[in-house]
């Protein structure tokens, strides 16, 4: 197990230049040193050294809060990078696989023809399901702000845009006969914003 760094605490870290670190030790040394041998100049060395460490708190403070954001913007961007490689892995190669034909399909012979296939193929159906559904869980990480929106749209802004275009017809169907009228409204949401990119 290896030691933990200077500075890190509940998974995050805070770093400290050697530089900052110095002359924080130095000023502790000086104060340290002037409360000892000069007894008559006590009071104004206190008073010194509460204020320094009431700057140094604030000082800290605002360092620890700009620290924590940029983990948690770094955080937001490796989320983003996560769903990326889970769309990219073999797991979603059928689902993918089975879109992509849907998707061919629609450029070729248009809406009617897309309705066909997924109502008489239920495998395909049931992956282009699955990619509707792995879209609305990229639509909902980026609106609650779990995944970076700007990396999320270069990777998937197309396909989410081709997607529903081709499915926008078979998903109210589908959302009429299941009486799930919130079906992949996330999807569409962001397709409606993503529409003029």
């Amino acid at each position: 197990m290896g030691s933990r760094k200077l500075g890190e605490f509940l998974g995050f870290t805070i770093t400290i230049s050697i530089g900052i670190f110095g002359v924080l030790l130095l000023l502790v040394l000086l104060f340290t040193a002037g409360f000892i041998w000069l007894p008559s100049e006590r009071n104004g060395i206190e008073f010194f050294a509460l204020a320094v460490t009431a700057a140094g708190t604030l000082g800290g403070s605002f360092y620890v809060g700009e620290s924590l954001r940029r983990g948690q913007d770094e955080q937001i961007k490796r989320e983003a990078f996560g769903l990326i490689a889970r769309w990219n892995s073999p797991d979603l190669f059928h689902a993918r696989s089975a879109s992509f034909k849907a998707l061919q399909l629609y450029d070729q012979s248009g809406d009617k023809a897309v309705r066909e296939l997924l109502d008489k193929d239920e495998l395909v159906a049931a992956n282009v399901r699955h990619v509707l559904n792995f879209l609305e869980e990229v639509a909902i990480a980026i609106r609650v702000g779990y995944a970076d929106e700007t990396i999320l749209a270069d990777a998937f802004a197309g396909l989410v845009l081709r997607c529903f275009r081709t499915y926008q017809s078979w998903i109210a169907e589908h959302r009429s006969n299941t009486k799930r009228q919130k079906m992949w409204i996330e999807l569409e949401g962001l397709y409606k914003r993503w529409e003029d990119r």
